[in-house]
């Protein structure tokens, strides 16, 4: 069975993701008919951004490009294989809409003015009810998302996080979470997509790269990932799972580069990552 690595820094998860497993259990499908309706709903959004920024409602435009944006992540999370060429051009139209606008306003080349709040996106029809994402103060729902990824149930904790995140449109630790979350459930060019982002806004963020290491890995590009990494070390020198991954990535090279593993293992372990056995069995 093919195995990736995961290992999140430990300031966001109590306890080390060591590995995420290719055969973990993923939720039951949701209807057809939800899905059309999330489609739909996402590209309203869009299509409400567009007429925002040609009416210069520069404020409701940014609103409604994040929230597309995220609409469109969440569908792409759901439902992989429904036109994913159209949601990912989508998904990158909205991020460059945004950037431009933000930049726009940076530059004082408009003015933002005030406006009356979008109604709400409507929830995914698969939500928990139980899990009540929508009503939690964003510090709780950040509590509960990190619990919900230790305990490898990725697609609820990444529900929460984006109610977290129409909350809160820049704050770094849920977009940095929600890239976790999205590792775990194996969307890894999604996470990419997002943590990519992400470091361009925050290029000082030794644990978005590791993360971004991790989403590099599962999407094949290995070298990416290795950059990713000692970058992440050159930030932070004493990120034990930048070196963890590392050794991870040595091991599955072919041959197996078992010096470099030794070596970042070693290091990581000196940092205060928890053992791997299967990582002790392969080098002792």
């Amino acid at each position: 069975m093919r195995r990736t690595f995961l290992v999140v820094a430990a300031v966001l998860l109590p306890s080390v993701l060591a590995f995420v497993s290719s055969a973990s259990a993923q939720e039951a499908a949701d209807t057809e008919t939800t899905a059309q309706e999330q489609f739909r709903n996402a590209y309203a959004l869009l299509s409400r951004a567009d007429q925002a920024r040609d009416d210069q409602h520069f404020s409701l435009a940014i609103e409604l490009y994040r929230r597309a944006l995220e609409a469109y992540v969440a569908f792409a999370g759901q439902y992989p294989e429904w036109e994913p060429g159209v949601v990912r051009f989508r998904s990158m139209y909205c991020d460059n809409q945004l950037k431009a606008l933000l930049e726009n306003v940076r530059s004082g080349r408009i003015k933002l003015r005030e406006h009356a709040p979008p109604p709400a996106v409507l929830p995914d029809a698969a939500t928990n009810a139980t899990d009540l994402s929508a009503a939690m103060p964003v510090p709780e729902a950040v509590a509960r998302a990190k619990q919900l990824l230790a305990a490898q149930e990725a697609v609820r904790a990444r529900r929460i996080l984006l109610d977290a995140l129409r909350k809160e449109p820049d704050n770094v630790v849920i977009r940095l979470l929600i890239g976790i979350a999205q590792c775990a459930a194996r969307r890894f060019d999604d996470a990419v997509f997002l943590l990519e982002n992400l470091v361009d806004e925050h290029p000082e963020n030794a644990q978005a790269r590791v993360v971004l290491g991790t989403a590099y890995f599962g999407s094949g590009r290995t070298e990416d990932a290795v950059a990713a990494l000692k970058k992440a070390l050159e930030l932070h020198p004493s990120s034990g799972e930048a070196h963890f991954n590392l050794a991870q990535i040595a091991l599955r090279r072919e041959p197996p580069d078992l010096e470099t593993a030794r070596h970042h293992y070693r290091k990581a372990l000196e940092l205060g990552v928890t053992p791997d056995r299967s990582t002790d069995s392969i080098l002792q």
